[in-house]
């Protein structure tokens, strides 16, 4: 992306004090106010079925853009109803009324992403703007959105400001793609075209299509429509379905006990025989050969550092994984070789000649096609699961699902003990909040990471409003002590290590409001403090020990 100072005659990028403005040829009227709009990131999160359930019936009090990257269905906005399906982006005001139910929608997977719009055309007076686009958009490039979409969220989350600022940078890309759409609604050319028929399959890759049905989608001729997606992929459309199809089969057989006959069925194939001729030829062996091999394998690849953490509980040292140096994880990866979890590096992986591969969706799409011609290569996804449902498929892939079922059964016997000691100490006074302080910012944490312990297997009551937050967000100190009443008060501060420091300003101000500072019940994580953002069982089992120890022991 070139990022220069911008000039009146052609588009150019530059970054100002809350963003990027975007300037654009002023060739139709419609988009003469765009460039003197700037956009500013304020939040993305990926969110499955119960996630976007959990929205209910709520007014929209920031810019908002629902993507929606898998599954669909209806929701109503203002009264009225919208399907929605993969390639769907919903352009919310403030003060629209957003009604999500789960009872509409089959499985889905919806980036939300909040923003700030800034009118800028004063100089001198800064105010908010109205982003003019419509509210309904169909956007041809759905995985390009999706892949920006994971960069956003990862960057997002992690604690460098330079890795922030590419979240940012990477939200005006999306943004624009959204917005041009929007604004323009352009005939889509051949190349979108067969992008189009590409997510059609990607959806509906269960269902009988045939040739001609994806040339009608298309809009051409079959023949021709078969050549030019010949041309550009190096394959015939046939051959791209099956290739979906085997994806999706490859993770069924090995994620689950469902037969091969149902497995058939359910990626696309009537008969087994055939589906069984067809993944041999893909696969290089039956499907039950497939499965066993998986078992055996003792050079596992781990590119999702939780699922590392998960390889380790098993007893099971990964041969390649992420080393993030302030995950405790890693002290636990001394012989791992190290590739990037984003973006790793196919040449290091390759070397290293791993017999399997994990992966989560966060890896770089176009890196992740490639994978399979390395190693057998399975995808858990992330955000579909919680963090039990990441380990069962864990144990499944390398057959060690008798020892995952054992040390589950342990965890539990150990949460069973504490819930009671918690519940003798701290009686009905149990409400917990979590708190982390990042580059002088707080974030309240939600029933993800640490929150699954806290709120989920402790059983500890949340204050009232946390609940409704999936994963973290950032809230001013006023907001935090004018909206919440917890008992008890957990930080993590990032940015200062000196506990004695770092409790100074909870002696003035707002915070002398909070009960839990009152009573001085607030908690400081110190050791190994990635332990309580990373979603994984190793790092699950310190905090229920660092919980009981903390609040038994006072």
């Amino acid at each position: 992306m070139n990022v220069n100072q911008p000039k009146d005659d052609f588009g150019l990028w530059h970054i100002g004090k809350y963003g990027m403005v975007i300037v654009m040829h002023d060739q139709e009227s419609k988009v003469s106010a765009v460039d003197s709009l700037l956009y500013k990131l304020e939040e993305i999160r990926l969110l499955n079925t119960e996630a976007y359930g959990r929205l209910g019936k709520s007014i929209i009090t920031l810019h908002t853009l629902l993507l929606v990257s898998g599954g669909g269905g209806v929701c109503r906005i203002d009264g009225d109803s919208i399907s929605m399906s993969r390639g769907t982006c919903l352009v919310l005001s403030p003060g629209v009324l957003l009604e999500a139910s789960t009872e509409e929608i089959r499985e889905v997977q919806i980036y939300l992403i909040t923003f700030h719009v800034y009118d800028v055309s004063e100089p001198t007076r800064l105010q908010h703007g109205e982003l003019p686009c419509r509210q309904v958009v169909s956007v041809p490039s759905c995985s390009r959105l999706e892949e920006i979409a994971r960069n956003m969220i990862q960057h997002r989350q992690r604690e460098n400001a330079w890795d922030r600022l590419k979240a940012n940078i990477w939200f005006q890309e999306l943004l624009l793609d959204i917005v041009q759409q929007g604004f323009l609604g352009s005939q889509p050319d051949a190349q979108e075209a067969i992008s189009r028929t590409m997510a059609y399959m990607e959806r509906n890759y269960r269902e009988g299509i045939t040739r001609e049905t994806l040339a009608q989608i298309a809009g051409m001729s079959a023949e021709y429509y078969s050549r030019l997606f010949k041309k550009r992929n190096g394959q015939s459309p046939v051959d791209y379905l099956t290739e979906i199809r085997m994806r999706h089969a490859k993770r069924m057989l090995v994620l689950s006990n469902t037969s091969i006959r149902d497995v058939a069925q359910s990626v696309g194939f009537n008969d087994e025989f055939y589906f069984s001729r067809k993944f041999k030829q893909n696969a290089g062996s039956a499907p039950t050969v497939y499965v066993k091999n998986y078992s055996r394998t003792k050079k596992v690849a781990s590119l999702f550092i939780p699922y590392s953490g998960h390889l380790l509980a098993l007893g099971v040292e990964p041969y390649i994984s992420p080393r993030i140096k302030s995950n405790p994880i890693t002290a636990h990866l001394p012989a791992a070789t190290h590739v990037d979890d984003v973006n790793p590096d196919l040449e290091t992986l390759a070397d290293a000649q791993p017999s399997l591969i994990l992966t989560s969706e966060y890896v770089d799409p176009l890196k992740a096609e490639r994978l399979n011609s390395i190693a057998p290569t399975i995808t858990i996804p992330f955000f579909q699961m919680d963090w039990r449902g990441h380990f069962k498929a864990v144990s499944r892939v390398i057959g060690k699902e008798k020892q995952a079922n054992e040390w589950l059964s342990n965890y539990e016997t150990k949460a069973e003990r504490a819930r009671s000691q918690l519940k003798k100490h701290m009686g009905s006074s149990n409400k917990v909040l979590i708190l982390v302080i990042r580059g002088g910012k707080y974030y309240v944490y939600g029933s993800r990471n640490a929150g699954a312990v806290i709120y989920g297997d402790l059983q500890l009551a949340p204050p009232e409003g946390v609940s409704g937050i999936y994963h973290f967000m950032e809230m001013t100190v006023e907001a935090i002590t004018d909206r919440y009443e917890p008992d008890y008060l957990i930080i993590q501060n990032r940015d200062c290590s000196d506990v004695s420091k770092a409790a100074e300003p909870l002696k003035t101000g707002p915070w002398n409001k909070m009960k839990a500072v009152q009573k001085q019940q607030v908690y400081w994580i110190q050791d190994d403090p990635s332990s309580w953002n990373c979603y994984t069982s190793l790092s699950h089992a310190c905090i229920l020990d660092e919980v009981v120890e903390w609040f038994v022991s006072q």
